[in-house]
């Protein structure tokens, strides 16, 4: 049986071969609010996407990915092929208001867990040379910072066992503590000269999650832990009022590593007159569902930002609160956020 639950960045292949990677915590139960990853090369004539020239093998299936998914205009491009050819994907969320995608349960074939993935591949007698070196690397990550081997995982090619020799090492890390053990842990490595820290774009600088392990690229993330989890699907109502421009000081960021990425907020500055707050609404959170913002500004940094103004309701206390989205389903223009320096 299927489960249930899912976290963010499981894996799930469905019956067409439709490869997603889930999205947050909080699910309706009988689906998964999910991104599409990888697509069957039968189906590329359907996308009208530009798709990297690597090809995948999965269980003699050939996939293919897209250069971008993240875009509002490639957005919307998903969007109307699966209205067109995938309906049953689309779901309309009365919580937020939108038409999201989200895979029925029933339409899953297999689930890649990053926990259990692992799990899986410490079991197995014979390694490939990219295997050997992801266990390795994970073995040495857990020494360094003293975070059980149970509290890391395997995602991406290597979880799907569709790797190549020039594919990445994706490792998850479990729980928001265990994480910055694990960050702490690959500063000491980088010190000694055992990793190399990669920055690939600006954002790389702060978020420090990426390097090199003997030549090859490594990327670690955060999963929440079971008890990290506070929300449950229909526990908060959404309503998107406007788009706004703005600096704020940030005032916690215990969050900020997960995705989707929260930021405590205060001193709300309009930096646009579309921008100025009526009363009642100077919001509380900035919140990215991007992933390139997760981890990128630390407590009293301030931020300049790019977003959607959301009222949000307690359906169970009918309390409300305004929070701030980079990335918001739909945006018609480009969304951020950033530190303020100098």
């Amino acid at each position: 049986m299927i489960a249930t639950t899912f976290s963010d960045g499981d894996i799930i292949v469905t019956t067409e071969n439709l490869v997603f990677y889930t999205f947050g915590y909080v699910h309706p139960k009988d689906r998964a609010i999910a991104y599409l990853k990888y697509i069957p090369k039968n189906f590329e004539l359907l996308f009208p996407l530009n798709f990297q020239k690597t090809e995948w093998e999965m269980e003699g299936q050939k996939l293919i990915r897209p250069k971008e998914l993240y875009t509002p205009e490639n957005f919307r491009r998903i969007l109307k092929v699966f209205y067109d050819h995938f309906q049953s994907y689309l779901y309309s969320c009365p919580y937020i208001g939108k038409t999201l995608i989200a895979v029925p349960i029933k339409s899953i074939k297999k689930i890649y867990s990053p926990q259990e993935s692992l799990k899986k591949l410490l079991q197995e007698r014979r390694w490939d040379s990219l295997e050997s070196l992801a266990v390795t690397l994970i073995k040495l990550l857990s020494e360094v910072s003293s975070v059980p081997l149970e509290d890391f995982g395997i995602h991406g090619s290597i979880a799907m066992g569709m790797h190549s020799q020039f594919s990445d090492i994706d490792v998850a890390v479990y729980g928001a503590n265990n994480f910055l053990q694990v960050k702490g842990g690959v500063e000491e490595l980088a010190q000694h000269g055992l990793v190399q820290y990669l920055f690939e774009d600006r954002a790389d600088e702060f978020r420090r999650n990426k390097g090199r392990f003997e030549g090859t690229k490594f990327v670690f993330n955060v999963v929440r832990k079971a008890g990290e989890i506070h929300e449950k699907y229909g526990q908060y109502r959404y309503q998107a009022l406007r788009r706004l421009s703005f600096m704020c000081r940030i005032s916690e960021d215990w969050e900020s590593n997960f995705k989707p990425a929260i930021y405590g907020i205060i001193g709300y500055e309009p930096l646009e007159a579309y921008s100025e707050l009526n009363s009642g609404e100077e919001p509380v959170e900035l919140v990215s569902m991007i992933g390139r913002y997760r981890g990128i500004v630390r407590e009293n940094q301030v931020v300049k930002a790019v977003g959607m103004l959301e009222r949000v309701m307690n359906t169970e206390n009918d309390s409300i609160k305004h929070r701030v989205v980079v990335g918001s389903i739909g945006a018609s223009g480009e969304e951020y956020l950033w530190p303020v320096t100098g």
